[in-house]
């Protein structure tokens, strides 16, 4: 029997596959650098500078005015390619691709990461942290999409809300809401299952750990299709 899976839940099982994978890879390879969800880089400074003896925290420093600068360049990038009549979210998901290549290539031939504020650190990092950036601006361009790439926790409450509204009755249970509200869970989860792998993987074969999330967007983009902007 043929299981047919949608092409939004494919794409919010495979964004949260990503965007996990890479997290879970610069925590643990990059001294606990966060590539997609940069509010915790935020917190993780806090906690260093609660330390007696701070150091290293130039790669979390970074890693917010870089996410939001590629945010911005992205966005961007993908209008001018929508004014030119090109297919602006593939193009962005391709951008990712490359970045991700290069980030594992790097990553894989740079090392080892001595310290969070060590060139070869910062370079990787930042790579990272533009991947998973321009992977979050396709997430809010893609309509199939209702997860974020980068707000698990926002993702989480949304989902427990939709959840107690159905059981109060204060919602109807609605088709798209169900279906909304299953792709955030599959979503979330299969973030928590990227680091998870990313983690298991670095246990054994250590730094290829790089190599999932690069693995993961191939996947994506090879099953992509052709104007993914026009769906509804």
């Amino acid at each position: 029997m043929t299981i047919l899976i949608s092409e939004g839940t494919k794409a919010s099982i495979l964004f949260g596959l990503i965007s996990g994978s890479c997290d879970g890879t610069t925590y643990i390879a990059l001294h606990k650098m966060l590539a997609a969800n940069i509010i915790g880089d935020l917190l993780l400074i806090g906690l260093d500078w609660a330390k007696p003896h701070h150091h290293g925290m130039l790669g979390r420093l970074l890693a917010a005015p870089v996410f939001v600068f590629c945010v911005w360049l992205a966005r961007l990038a993908a209008g001018k390619m929508r004014r030119h009549g090109l297919p602006a979210i593939r193009g962005m998901m391709l951008t990712v691709v490359v970045l991700l290549s290069v980030f594992m290539v790097l990553g894989l031939t740079l090392r080892p990461f001595p310290a969070q504020d060590s060139p070869n650190t910062l370079i990787v990092g930042m790579i990272g942290v533009a991947a998973m950036a321009t992977l979050n601006v396709i997430a809010r361009m893609w309509p199939v999409l209702t997860a974020h790439t980068t707000a698990m926790t926002g993702n989480s409450v949304r989902l427990m809300l939709d959840l107690a509204e159905l059981i109060l009755k204060e919602r109807q249970k609605e088709p798209k809401l169900l279906h909304d509200s299953g792709r955030l869970g599959l979503t979330v989860l299969c973030f928590v299952a990227g680091g998870a792998l990313a983690a298991l993987v670095y246990v054994k074969a250590g730094l290829w750990c790089i190599v999932l999330p690069f693995v993961f967007a191939i996947w994506l983009t090879a099953q992509w299709p052709k104007e993914p902007e026009r769906q509804t």
